[in-house]
């Protein structure tokens, strides 16, 4: 398999260009293109057979008859049985003569039998609790990736990527695989879980052009096409041989700590007992000798033992454990997944909740309801008229929120619109139901959900597909949006001149107009009408967008 990711071991870029003829010639090698792979089974599996899948192998996990004999290391175990053996063979060596007295064996057998009752529950909630981690594991692991198949846009399971396929990169993305960049605007990537640099690294296809998986995008946007997945990755190698089991979360270790407290105090109480018990016989035996008193002697001293292990509360970290594997559990069918055990204690420890608001506290889905157009505030923007704008706004407006994005609308495939036949072969109930729910739900966003309610609101309200609009446009550069200049801005090629998009927060792009578009046509854009239009946007919560040619 070594060989089959060597492109993932070329150190700089000018070796790429030597030893594969640059990303070109990886690209024909990977039997790959721009616009992604074909959507063809065959070919995908044979993928991933050849290269292996997109999944990091676990640690191997304990057997369940493993799990049985560590659970007999236990001192307190071995104690117990040693005693329980001692005992059984005392009391055949030398039984008791007192009437009623049950057969001696009986005690030591019954203790023996409850050893092995206690050490199999232990070892099953141990083995029950190891499997809810490794199907907790796959879940949080599981996620969404924007790639390209067939030309068109879709989102597949980060499983089933496979090698040459192209991704799609935004601003905030963790990468699922290595890849080269074969496409970027103005991409850089944060390496520091890879390299410890805390620098981010300017990416691009002419120069440092490698990508490294679980690294994320800090800015920009971009293409990679992927060439290593899985265990054959930098970081699937990096895991192999830093891998280690998991160790106990905070509220475990303080569960063992008093655990081992109340085992002290138990310790102490069943020495005392044992003393006691011994003082007694001891006067019994200086009073009269009977050899079966030895056997009465072991019971004593098996009376301390059970004493230690009644005390000792080694179930209570586990139990602790499996409630909230099982909380996590009941949170997830509410569709909220905890990827690590210890947030249920910081939780559960919670006094004030400080979060996000849109996507965390909501559904992240965004919808524009009003707007202010053409020196006009509407506020209903769903209910908007084409002929309430100005001839040519239309189409400058769609032109705007069109092409100063990178945001795909996907259409809902018939498994997400809840038809429940196979794949070409609905029936006419399936038919109804998938009409149905995409026109309720309408298309799925794939990228930034400001974005893509601005396309949807461009489709449902001005009648116009931003396809084909934003392909009739030859594109010079695009600066994503990020959090310091809090706008973003598309140049493109319209023949006689380039015109510059930008949309962004209201204030600062406001301030780099010197004329607005009304109903009436162009107007200089006074120091009032400015003051007047920011309080009317920020009263509304309103985006702002704004062109220019030259």
């Amino acid at each position: 398999m070594e060989h089959r990711s060597r492109f993932n071991q070329v150190p700089e870029k000018t070796d790429l260009d030597r030893d594969f003829d640059g990303i070109q010639g990886v690209t024909a090698i990977l039997k790959s293109a721009h616009t992604g792979l074909r959507c063809d089974k065959r070919d995908l599996d044979f993928r991933r057979h050849y290269f292996g899948p997109n999944k990091f192998d676990a640690p191997p996990s304990s057997s369940f008859l493993r799990l049985f004999l560590e659970a007999f290391t236990d001192k307190t175990i071995i104690i117990l049985c040693v005693s329980a053996i001692i005992s059984i063979i005392l009391s055949e060596v030398f039984p008791s003569h007192e009437i009623g007295d049950p057969p001696g064996w009986i005690e030591g057998t019954a203790i023996l039998i409850s050893v092995v009752i206690v050490t199999i529950t232990s070892s099953m909630n141990n083995w029950t609790q190891e499997r809810q981690f490794r199907k907790l594991n796959e879940q949080q692991k599981a996620r969404s990736v924007a790639v390209y198949r067939d030309g068109e846009p879709a989102t597949i399971s980060i499983f089933d990527l496979v090698v040459g396929d192209v991704v799609k990169l935004a601003q905030g993305d963790a990468l699922p695989a290595d890849g080269i960049c074969i496409h970027a605007v103005n991409l850089s990537a944060d390496e520091s879980t890879m390299t410890g640099e805390s620098e981010t690294v300017r990416k691009s296809p002419e120069n440092d052009c490698f990508l490294l998986c679980g690294c994320k995008i800090a800015e920009g946007s971009g293409l990679m096409l992927t060439t290593a997945v899985g265990m054959n990755s930098q970081f699937g190698k990096l895991k192999a041989m830093l891998s280690k089991p998991r160790e106990d979360t905070p509220l475990q270790v303080k569960l063992g700590k008093v655990a081992n407290i109340i085992g002290l105090v138990g310790l102490a109480v069943a020495v005392v007992t044992f003393i006691v018990l011994l003082v007694q016989w001891i006067i019994k035996a200086v009073a009269g000798w009977d050899p079966a008193m030895l056997a009465r002697l072991m019971r004593h001293f098996i009376t301390a033992i059970t004493i230690v292990v009644v005390a000792v509360p080694e179930g209570l970290p586990l139990a602790v454990t499996i409630a909230l594997a099982f909380s996590m559990q009941r949170m997830l069918k509410d569709h909220n997944l905890v990827r690590r055990l210890e947030s249920c204690e910081t939780m559960g420890g919670a006094t004030t909740v400080c979060s996000d608001k849109t996507g965390t506290l909501t559904m992240n889905k965004m919808t524009v309801v009003a707007g202010f157009l053409a020196g006009t505030f509407y506020e209903d923007a769903r209910a908007l008229r084409l002929d309430q704008l100005p001839p040519g706004f239309v189409d400058l407006i769609a032109e705007s929120l069109s092409v100063n994005s990178s945001t795909e609308l996907v259409e809902l495939t018939d498994a997400e619109a809840g038809a429940t036949g196979a794949a070409g072969k609905l029936t006419a109930k399936d038919q109804a139901t998938v009409a149905r729910a995409r026109a309720v739900k309408g298309p799925k966003v794939q990228g930034n959900m400001t974005e893509g309610a601005l396309l949807i609101w461009v489709k449902n309200v001005l009648h116009l597909e931003y396809g084909p609009i934003r392909a009739a446009q030859r594109l010079i550069q695009q600066w994503p949006f990020s959090s310091a200049q809090k706008k973003m801005a598309t140049l493109v090629d319209r023949g006689e001149v380039a015109r510059l998009h930008v949309k962004g927060a209201s204030e600062w792009v406001t301030k780099s107009c010197t004329q607005m578009l009304t109903g009436t046509g162009v107007a200089m854009l006074t120091p009032g009408a400015m003051c007047d239009i920011n309080k009317t946007i920020d009263r509304s919560g309103l985006l702002r967008a704004a062109h220019t040619d030259h």
